[in-house]
């Protein structure tokens, strides 16, 4: 009697561990398919989001004027539209090494939707004279920053740097073109991307 009471005690301690081992098991297991939901979760969420990217577009003569602006073109690259698209763009002239293209974050946004592939093409804010070509070699800078919303609703924003060589001219700014369209003074192909001020999240 006393020897089946034994084996029974050593009977239910191993049901006993076997069932504490089967519980952590499961958490084990659902812990993991959780961690493998999120992450499915946020790649999904990156796969899906709006991307907005910048093109430099050259440096143009502007219509019937004699001064100069850079121009760029955004587009989404990703697969949902973009919100609010709001734009700032400069154009200064420095050396080859500058470092100061920090740009603030928009306060309000503007109500503009950039739809999937979608491009829209900005120019500076300011000009410059065509008088500095004239003068000694240097280079022409495009920068600013791009923010806008997501489907989530998290904003985003893309800041940018084209680096322009004086010395790429393509045409002559003293030339006078047709009323009709601006000049191209820099072709957007020798645009370089400069080593500071180009982010996106």
């Amino acid at each position: 009697m006393a020897d089946w009471a034994f084996w029974a005690m050593i009977g239910g301690m191993l049901t006993m561990l076997g069932s504490f081992a089967a519980l952590y098991f499961i958490r084990a297991t659902l812990l993991a398919t959780k961690e493998t939901l999120q992450e499915e979760r946020d790649r999904n969420a990156i796969e899906m989001r709006a991307y907005v990217v910048v093109i430099p577009q050259g440096i143009e003569k502007d219509i019937g004027k004699s001064e100069y602006r850079g121009q760029i073109e955004i587009h989404n690259i990703g697969k949902t539209p973009a919100h609010n698209v709001s734009a700032r763009v400069w154009m200064k002239q420095s050396k080859f090494d500058a470092v100061d293209f920090e740009t603030e974050p928009f306060q309000t946004l503007a109500d503009r939707t950039l739809l999937p592939d979608a491009r829209m093409r900005q120019g500076t804010k300011n000009t410059g004279p065509i008088s500095d070509f004239a003068k000694k070699p240097g280079f022409i800078f495009v920068f600013g920053r791009i923010d806008y919303t997501d489907y989530l609703m998290k904003r985003r924003s893309t800041t940018f740097c084209h680096r322009y060589n004086k010395a790429t001219l393509a045409t002559d700014p003293n030339e006078i073109a047709p009323l009709a369209e601006p000049q191209v003074l820099i072709r957007a192909a020798t645009a370089r991307h400069h080593i500071h001020g180009n982010r996106a999240d």
